[in-house]
């Protein structure tokens, strides 16, 4: 993983073992999801984006993040009335 700090490709390893992306998403999730954190990161570290650009895209990564969780927690709520 060229270009990203050894913290930040350790980070990235999904491949290794069992993990929560691939039992949940397969194998082809775990890789779309690995491609996706190193090219962000990779899109950050370029210096292309203005601040702001990075702001908007961790906004909405975390809202669509957070809008998971609550629909998790909702389902959760209705499957244990």
């Amino acid at each position: 993983m060229q270009g990203l700090s050894t913290a930040a490709a350790e980070n990235l390893q999904l491949n290794e073992g069992p993990s929560f992306l691939s039992t949940r998403y397969g194998k082809k999730g775990k890789i779309e999801a690995q491609h996706l954190a190193f090219e962000l990161t990779e899109l950050f570290a370029s210096g292309e984006l203005t601040p702001q650009d990075m702001d908007g895209i961790m906004y909405e990564m975390h809202k669509a993040y957070f809008k998971y969780r609550e629909q998790k927690r909702e389902k959760e709520r209705i499957m244990n009335l």
